[in-house]
């Protein structure tokens, strides 16, 4: 059995699709995880994404448990675990997909883009402009 991830939050809300949800509480990078606990593929994904949770504190990383949440997998045309999904734009831009196992390279060249872009953006806007959408 695959133990659920510590680190991230875990997906916890009613009354409201994912997106709105994201583009109220999350930050301007957002790395979703869809797992499931009997899939072995899981695992391995799970523990790459657990080592990039503390270096993109800018980033917010959310696990959501694909067999509980289904309404967030048809949201997000995911139609397997594991997926991750990088966003941008407070939940709601699609900037990289990755299914089963993907290279570490690959999720931190799409993080460290984003990162980098935004962090450009904020150099000539107030904090309180950029993050009140």
């Amino acid at each position: 059995m695959l133990d659920a991830p510590v680190e991230p939050s875990f997906i916890q809300f009613t009354g409201e699709g994912m997106k709105q949800w994201l583009s109220r509480t999350s930050g301007p990078v957002v790395l979703i995880f869809f797992w499931c606990h009997w899939r072995e593929e899981s695992r391995p994904m799970r523990l790459l994404l657990e080592s990039l949770v503390k270096g993109y504190r800018e980033v917010k990383f959310y696990w959501v448990n694909a067999d509980e949440k289904g309404s967030i997998c048809k949201e997000f045309s995911v139609p397997g675990a594991p997926t991750v999904l990088i966003l941008s734009n407070f939940g709601q831009e699609e900037e990289a997909r990755f299914t089963l196992l993907t290279s570490e390279a690959g999720i931190r060249h799409n993080l460290s883009r984003l990162v980098k872009d935004i962090k450009k953006s904020q150099k000539d806007v107030s904090p309180a402009t950029v993050f009140a959408q």
